[in-house]
């Protein structure tokens, strides 16, 4: 079963990138939710590497706010396209070669949500 969710990578100060993702119940809110993260992030002077509202069948741990990125240990390799977005989860960050230039982007990035079973 897929459903809606707001996609976002931001760089960290080591040059990684950090992942959240979280649910919304329509495509109309996620834009909307998207948008005003967009605004929150530009207000502290930063930006997303991706910004992205898509469907997936991935269900994780719920994003919580304020976690430190030293937290942030689960590893996932994100495809992101034109129709949207790919997550998986990874093993090992060696299982990732990032190509954010290429069409569909990859990106090997952390996070602090785990997979639900």
């Amino acid at each position: 079963m897929s459903f809606h969710a707001l996609l976002l990578l931001t760089a960290l100060a080591d040059g990684d990138i950090r992942m959240t993702m979280s649910p919304m119940e329509t495509a109309e809110a996620c834009e909307s939710q998207r948008e005003v993260v967009g605004q929150i992030l530009e207000a502290q002077g930063s930006e997303a590497v991706v910004s992205r509202c898509g469907q997936t069948g991935l269900r994780l741990t719920p994003y919580i706010h304020g976690v430190p990125p030293e937290a942030a240990t689960f590893l996932y390799r994100v495809e992101v396209g034109e129709a949207g977005f790919d997550v998986a989860p990874l093993q090992a960050q060696a299982d990732c070669t990032p190509a954010p230039e290429a069409s569909p982007a990859i990106y090997c990035v952390r996070s602090s949500q785990r997979v639900l079973p």
